[in-house]
This record gives structure tokens, sequence and C-alpha cells, in this order.
């Protein structure tokens, strides 16, 4: 059964279909850079403004793509089997070692798995503060860009920002990032510059995708993990949480109505779901448990 795996800064997310990495240690480790071990400045652009909005994006919007996912601490990479695991999200993992980085590249990428990831990976090694390792990792050319609005992306055709609900957020970003690679399949841009902020590279055993702006949109991030072969199991904006032989689906307050789930048998459920309220089904034959 192939899943999502999300990687936070110190923790990773995972889930069925996804795996989901993050490292909270991030953000400490940056605001103690920040006018201390280095010369800072807003000029040069080199502290993330949005950093603590940033770190709290990436496990609650996976849970609402509806596959299902698992998340993870960065430091327990190289210890996890990725075998199940369909797509890899990268998400608050600014601080990445070299050690850990050669692993992720040797490791990770490859069994045709998608790898996604997010914002300023890599961008400290835990000494400085460093452009060229976001490129490194992303495989992608990658350089600083600047825009004085709250950034906004087009991403197929749908404009989405920091905020949740796709809007743009309430201050500019720094540092910020553009991809300058000419080797990639461009899939967003920033909406003010025109120029790449969401991009794509297909190798021989692995793809990577490398969003500048961080991917919050749930439908926006469904429509990668559809692309990777991750099981969408409705189309809904719910959450989902599979495993053990059972399918739970929960709703948000005010977002209840017509449900079908696909189960990864190829069984349909049609059935009514009241708003904020959550159903267990048996994974195999679609029964209500709960």
């Amino acid at each position: 059964m192939k899943s999502i795996l999300l990687f936070l800064s110190s923790i990773c997310l995972l889930f069925a279909c996804i795996t989901f990495v993050a490292d909270e240690l991030t953000n400490a480790k940056l605001e103690d850079y920040h006018g201390r071990k280095f010369s800072i400045s807003t000029e040069n652009a080199t502290y993330p403004y949005y950093i603590r909005h940033l770190s709290a994006f990436p496990g609650h919007r996976m849970a609402k793509t509806v596959v299902s996912t698992t998340t993870i601490l960065r430091m327990r990479v190289s210890f996890y089997d990725f075998n199940r695991y369909r797509v890899i999200v990268f998400g608050t993992t600014y601080c990445i070692t070299d050690e850990e980085m050669a692993y992720i590249n040797g490791h990770v990428k490859k069994d045709g798995r998608m790898v996604i990831f997010n914002y300023a990976p890599a961008y400290t090694d835990g000494t400085k503060l460093d452009v060229g390792r976001i490129g490194a990792i992303t495989e992608m050319e990658v350089r600083p860009v600047c825009i004085a609005t709250p950034p906004v992306v087009t991403f197929k055709d749908k404009d989405y920002g920091l905020e949740a609900n796709g809007l743009a957020g309430l201050v500019p970003v720094a540092p910020l990032f553009e991809i300058t690679d000419k080797e990639v399949q461009i899939l967003g841009r920033y909406k003010d510059l025109n120029v790449a902020a969401v991009a794509m590279k297909k190798q021989t055993d692995y793809t990577v995708v490398y969003a500048a702006l961080p991917l919050r949109n749930p439908d926006l991030m469904r429509e990668l993990f559809r692309e990777a072969g991750a099981h969408i199991y409705n189309e809904a904006n719910d959450v989902v949480i599979a495993g053990g032989g059972i399918v739970c689906v929960a709703t948000k307050e005010n977002e209840g109505g017509h449900r079908v789930i696909r189960l990864r048998n190829g069984r349909n459920i049609a059935f009514e779901m009241k708003s904020g309220s959550t159903v267990i089904f048996d994974a195999e034959t679609g029964e209500e448990i709960f």
C-alpha cells in the first residue's frame, strides 16, 4: 500500500499514502541567527520574516487533502522505512545538515516516488544561511526575489497565498525565492512578477517538486498527490485517517453534506454527513462502524 509521508522541521507526519517531514528546532535556530551569530538586515532578506506562520501550515492542511498521511520528525529520516510511501513532503525543514541531505538525496529520492519541498528546505545546516543549499536539495536553480506585497502564486489556473483559504497573507514574505532553472516544468508563478514559484523536475527514478511559497491549500496539494498516484478518498476537504482496517472521515463545522468515499479496493460509499461530525467505516466492506 503506497502512502504519503510528511516531514516537518523536527517533526515528520506519516499517514497511509503520504509522509510529512518537519523540524520544530528550525525556528529556534534561525531566531538565534537573527542579529546575533550573523549580521542580518532587511536589505539582504536572509531572515524568514514569516517563519512562525509558515511553520504552522503542514500537518493541519495535509489532513484536509483527503489522502491518508503520516508525520515523522526530521531527525528520524535515516531510520524510517519509506517503501510504503508514494509521496514524501518536506514541510518546515529549513535546517538540514550535510549528512541528512546526502541521505535524502541517496535514499529518499528513489523508487518512482514524488518528493515535495516547501519554501526554504536546507536553508541552513545549523551554522550558516545559504540559498545554494536550497538548490542542492531541490535540484533546481534558485535565487532570492523581492516582492513588496503579500505574495500570491498562480498554480494550475488558481491563485493562492499563504492563507489556507487561498488568500494572500497580511504581510510580505522575506526572504522569498524564485526558480530560475530552465530544465523544470513550471507549475506556478508569482502573480505580480510572473516568475516561477512552483516547479517540477522529473528524474529517472523519482520526481522533485519545489514550492517556493508553501503549499497550504488542500485543493492544490490534492492535485499533486493525485499525479503521484496517491489514493484520493473523496474530493471534499475533509480530514481522512486510514489504517488498521478502518477509514475515518471528519468534517468541519458548516461543511457537511453528501459524500462519496472511494475505498482502496474500488468500492464507493455514498452517504450524508452532518457538519462537525465523524464517521468510521470498515476499510474493506465499507460498513459504517461508528
